[in-house]
Parts: C-alpha cells; sequence; structure tokens
C-alpha cells in the first residue's frame, strides 16, 4: 500500500455564484448556505456607472507620469457603458 501524502491548503477562498431557481437551476439548500457569506450586488443605474467608473479611471489615469490621458476618462466610460 502506498504511502499516503496530506498537504495542508491555507489562504484559500472559494467563491459562488447562484441564480434564482429555474430553466434548469435547482434550489440551494440551507445546508450548503451556512458555509457562505451571502452579498447581494444591485444592479447600477448608467449615471451611477458613469460617475463611479469615471472617478476611477480619472484617478488612475493621473497617478501615470504626465497625466495627459485623464481627460479622455469621461469618453472611455460613456462608451464602455453604452456597450455593456
Amino acid at each position: 500500500m502506498k504511502n499516503l501524502m496530506f498537504k495542508q491548503v491555507q489562504n484559500t477562498r472559494f467563491i459562488t455564484a447562484c441564480a434564482p431557481p429555474g430553466g434548469g437551476r435547482n434550489e440551494v439548500t440551507p445546508r450548503l448556505f451556512r458555509h457562505f457569506n451571502m452579498i447581494w450586488v444591485p444592479d447600477l443605474s448608467q449615471a451611477s456607472m458613469k460617475t463611479i467608473f469615471t472617478a476611477i479611471l480619472k484617478g488612475y489615469l493621473d497617478l501615470k507620469p504626465g497625466g495627459g490621458l485623464s481627460v479622455y476618462s469621461e469618453s472611455i466610460v460613456k462608451s464602455a457603458v453604452q456597450i455593456y
């Protein structure tokens, strides 16, 4: 019989996602849910997405040497939100 080697796994995170039951999806049992923290992500309006992502992108582009690209942050975010 072979020697069994056990490994210790640390700092591991399990991330899961699920949708409402229906269309071939089954309900998830409370026994499984008890192992996870529940996080709900609300749908954002287009105005909220533009405000949030413009601020993030502008702040990021301002950190780059020269900082000249930050003037385009609003246009980039507007285009990305329209595509989304």
